[in-house]
């Protein structure tokens, strides 16, 4: 979200508030990277899908869109140290990590697998509760 938005400064919101907003994504198909950033803003349509992340956080911060991201893509981002995007945690669905488990009945995961999707969890978890301690320390600072 950039400052204009109305969900500015929220901590967690509900997919289903935003389910109406105008939307800016990218592909995360390699069949589907390696385009140019978008320079002609005036001429962007909405719900569109960019070819890279940069080019989505600039749509962000500078048009009233919101970008579902993997969190770690915005963590210590200029685009947040700079306030020109506000990240916020989404909830309502289940997580992205479960992305990593799907597989089919017929293949059996092993330990190798279990090993790197509990490493994957860890990491996440780790995450947020770093960005939460950033968060909450940001808050002190200005309360100062």
């Amino acid at each position: 979200m950039n400052r204009h938005s109305p969900y500015w400064g929220r901590q967690r919101i509900n997919i289903q508030e935003i389910r109406d907003d105008n939307f800016v994504s990218m592909s995360y198909s390699p069949q589907f990277t390696g385009s140019f950033p978008v320079t002609d803003w005036k001429s962007f349509q909405t719900q569109s899908v960019l070819g890279d992340l940069e080019s989505v956080k600039q749509a962000v911060s500078i048009g009233n869109y919101i970008a579902i991201t993997p969190h770690f893509s915005v963590i210590d981002d200029i685009y947040t140290r700079q306030g020109l995007i506000w990240p916020i945690r989404l909830t309502g669905f289940d997580s992205g990590l479960l992305i990593f488990e799907a597989h089919t009945p017929e293949m059996e995961k092993f330990a190798f697998e279990n090993a790197l999707l509990k490493k994957i969890k860890e990491l996440h978890i780790t995450l947020e509760e770093r960005e939460e301690a950033r968060v909450k320390n940001l808050k002190e600072k200005k309360e100062e």
